[in-house]
């Protein structure tokens, strides 16, 4: 740390404060205080955020901090009202940020998210008043192989606060995609869309966890409250249930019948079994197979300590549904473990979002797609703010051929999910096109490919669309792409799975992608 002037005096390195050649005395603990403020001058720095800076190894009461805040201000004397109490959240230090432009440049880089673009033919947005993102909570504990607590904890709030009706919550995903960001949680909002957000750290030292949360509004970044929550670990969880109410009160949300219900359903109790879930959630999330098989002996795990909870089902039905769409498992493999534990989730709990999701996604897979759809209804009612459940839906209307519902489906849980993931792009590009909008489906496609370069079905999607557009040189020339990267590639691999109910769409793609130069089958 270089030298910083605090009004008249100077902070140097070595925690050493002078004013002119005298130094000042002043306690170790103040000078830590002082220090996390003017290596962060300019921001607010939150009272939970101070206690993990000055004792990180321990879990101390704010008072402590009052009492060498007190310290300080009476060494500063005049200079002590360059340091603002920002009432119930924590601390300002005046003046301008150190590299502030360089931080300013950074946090405008990070926010460079991958928004879907949307045309003037998609459907309105019908965003409510009531928007909320709620970002990854930083792990201020004294290791960092909390991180997976504290990303599960966020994904507990965000399943708890996704089922109130009048509550749009930007899902867990788009979420997660502005962790390293160093924008502020206002600016983040207002570049995602959320009116407003909520952010937060959790400190687990032993058996303690202190959980502080800030929620503020988006346009003006105001404080609507500041949150701390001091539990036993074992007591953890009523925190999702305790936050998602407060968010309900400080929105002014009003909650009707049994929507007050919705927000205290912790399906699990157990410490020891929570881990497992956030660990398998975090391996899930990585997308590899190593991760894959990770993650289902977590949820495993989750399974025997829990066995009366249907997360872990749900959940394990999904990673199989994951092995078999990127061919890590066969189908034959594949479909008996999902049925299994899809029906499992479902008989403990028929109002689960995660269990009706799990079972509209196997039952597609099935060919069963009246049935799937059913089960999507019924997520989409119990969670009408996940995206999952507006996704599984929209796969439903898709194959079944109700074209028209699965764009408002799918569209719907794109703006659920503002930067989404690659199946996404691809499922959307593919109504798109099944519903004769093929600038909109190339639209979709190029994001794809954009986004991610080295995903074949970005190529495959672009050339059908390409081809049914008229525009055959550039469907010949992705024909060509394709072939540079599998040369095998062939019209019979495009076409399987057909999970359509009219066998017409895939056919129709087939006669283009032939026209483009694809051949049907291979020759070997």
């Amino acid at each position: 740390m270089n030298e910083i002037a605090i009004g008249s005096y100077i902070l140097q390195p070595g925690r050493q404060l002078r004013l002119g050649d005298e130094r000042v005395e002043l306690g170790p603990r103040a000078l830590d205080i002082l220090s996390e403020l003017a290596r962060r001058r300019g921001e607010i720095v939150k009272k939970d955020e101070l206690l993990a800076a000055v004792w990180p190894d321990a879990i101390v009461g704010e008072n402590s901090l009052q009492v060498h805040m007190t310290a300080l201000r009476r060494a500063l004397g005049d200079d002590a009202e360059l340091i603002e109490t920002i009432r119930g959240i924590g601390y300002q230090l005046q003046g301008p940020q150190p590299n502030a432009e360089a931080a300013t440049n950074a946090g405008s880089s990070a926010l460079n998210l991958p928004l879907f673009r949307f045309s003037d033919a998609s459907s309105k947005d019908d965003r409510s008043t009531h928007s909320l993102i709620v970002l990854p909570f930083k792990n201020r504990g004294p290791t960092p192989d909390q991180d997976y607590f504290c990303d599960g904890l966020v994904e507990d709030i965000i399943m708890s606060v996704s089922q109130i009706p009048e509550l749009m919550v930007i899902s867990r995903g788009t979420a997660f995609e502005v962790r390293q960001s160093s924008a502020s949680p206002d600016e983040i909002a207002r570049v995602i869309g959320a009116r407003h957000v909520l952010s937060g750290s959790v400190r687990r030292v032993g058996n303690r966890a202190r959980v502080a949360t800030l929620l503020q509004e988006a346009a003006s970044g105001r404080a609507l409250w500041s949150r701390t929550y001091d539990r036993d670990i074992e007591d953890v969880f009523s925190v999702q249930d305790e936050l998602a109410r407060d968010i309900v009160t400080a929105l002014d949300v009003n909650l009707v019948g049994g929507e007050n219900a919705l927000v205290t359903r912790t399906t699990y109790t157990s410490v020891e079994a929570a881990q497992e879930l956030y660990r398998g959630m975090f391996e899930y999330y990585k997308y590899d197979q190593a991760a894959n098989i990770a993650a289902g002996q977590h949820f495993e795990r989750f399974i025997e300590l829990e066995p009366q909870s249907p997360l872990g089902y749900a959940w394990l039905s999904n990673v199989w549904l994951g092995r078999m769409l990127v061919q890590w498992a066969a189908p034959q493999e594949a479909m008996p473990n999902m049925r299994e534990n899809a029906s499992r989730a479902l008989e403990i709990d028929p109002d689960n979002a995660a269990a009706l999701t799990s079972n509209c996604y196997f039952h597609v897979m099935a060919g069963e797609l009246e049935k799937a759809l059913g089960f999507g209804r019924r997520a989409v009612k119990c969670a009408p703010n996940s995206d999952e459940a507006f996704l599984a839906k929209g796969w439903a209307e898709m194959f079944l051929g109700q074209t028209e519902d699965a764009i408002l489906s799918l569209e719907r849980a794109i703006r659920l999910s503002p930067v989404p993931p690659s199946i996404r792009l691809g499922v959307m590009g593919t109504v798109y096109r099944n519903a004769g909008r093929y600038e909109d489906s190339i639209s979709t496609f190029q994001q794809l490919l954009e986004r991610y370069p080295d995903f074949l079905y970005a190529y495959t999607g672009l050339a059908a669309s390409y081809a049914m557009d008229g525009q055959m040189d550039l469907a010949r020339a992705m024909v060509t792409e394709i072939l540079k990267r599998d040369p095998a590639y062939t019209i019979e691999r495009f076409r399987n799975p057909d999970l359509y109910a009219s066998p017409e769409v895939m056919e129709r793609c087939a006669i283009a992608l032939e026209a483009a130069g694809l051949a049907k089958e291979s020759r070997d």
